[in-house]
């Protein structure tokens, strides 16, 4: 790793790591590790001695050896699909609906709870970013390679984050005076060890958020859900900020069943979201040639928006 890359890594290190306060807004106090799906709850379902599978950065000393960057990578359920969010009273507070049995997911009220904490994390990741690669952007120690593409990703990361405030406002208000302003549709599956929650837009072309502040890009939602009895799949969006492609999201899981979930749900993963995992039993299952054919195509559909990504199914055994 030359000199460069060390002091990219260095910030992007210090950035991670560093503590932040809660992203609840008027709260200054610092922020615990909060989890996404509830960690005792639902990720333990799935958990094998105590630890999931998720995708990761790599260790930039093997950067240079493969184009891939990020990896499968073995994770403890107290590290496990959780960022920085909020203070410890805001966290149990706000999401106790959610966190304490008897779970109702199909609940309206459960699902924009679930829906608001991963637009919280989205913000908040979006934030790393920006703080991140403004730092390396006004660094004396790094020569930008392409000036002007790190400069528009970082605007672009702005725009997106602006995009996710008002989708924020949406949910505090459709929170407190619930108007059914959301859309959400409820399927269950046969047990699957996977999971997942996020907040995607829609794949486009060469940007990353609407420069139009009055009108935000449209949004969708996901939340696969672990349980002892199966798989519970949330999706939806805001009825006011949705297009054709997220119409036909919703609808082509009306059509997935237990036959076609696997299939489904590599495409969502590879195509739509970052923010999932799975058992480390099933990652096992996982064949090296499906696994190579995810990594190919996640990382054209990152560098290709809209990137048709040919039949794949990373659970096939």
């Amino acid at each position: 790793m030359n000199s460069r890359q060390k002091e990219i890594f260095k910030i992007s290190t210090e950035e991670n790591t560093r503590k932040r306060n809660c992203i609840i807004d008027g709260c200054n106090k610092k922020a615990i590790n909060s989890h996404l799906l509830q960690r005792n709850g639902i990720l333990k379902n799935i958990s094998n001695n105590g630890h999931l599978v998720e995708r990761k950065l790599k260790d930039p000393f093997k950067w240079a050896k493969n184009d891939e960057i990020s990896e499968f990578r073995e994770i403890g359920l107290k590290k496990a699909f959780s960022l920085p969010l909020m203070c410890s009273k805001h966290d149990s507070e706000i999401f106790k609906p959610i966190e304490t049995p008897p779970l109702d997911f199909e609940n309206y009220h459960a699902q924009l709870l679930l829906s608001y904490r991963v637009t919280l994390a989205e913000i908040r990741k979006k934030e790393i970013v920006v703080d991140t690669y403004t730092r390396i952007i006004n660094s004396e120690k790094i020569t930008l390679r392409n000036p002007e593409n790190d400069k528009a990703f970082l605007r672009g990361t702005k725009y997106g984050m602006k995009d996710l405030t008002q989708f924020k406002k949406l949910i505090e208000a459709e929170i407190k005076t619930p108007t059914n302003s959301f859309h959400f549709e409820y399927f269950e599956f046969s047990k699957f060890e996977t999971y997942a929650s996020a907040i995607f837009s829609p794949p486009k072309t060469f940007t990353f958020g609407s420069t139009n502040p009055e009108k935000p890009y449209e949004q969708g939602f996901i939340h696969v859900i672990p349980l002892e009895d199966g798989l519970k799949v949330i999706v939806g969006y805001h009825k006011q900020y949705v297009n054709r492609y997220l119409k036909k999201f919703v609808k082509k899981w009306r059509k997935t069943n237990n036959d076609n979930l696997s299939e489904q749900l590599s495409q969502v993963f590879c195509r739509n979201i970052e923010n999932w995992g799975t058992s480390p039993n099933m990652y096992k299952s996982m064949t090296k040639e499906n696994i190579e054919l995810f990594n190919k195509y996640f990382y054209l559909s990152e560098i290709l928006p809209g990137f048709m990504i040919p039949k794949l199914n990373l659970f096939e055994k």
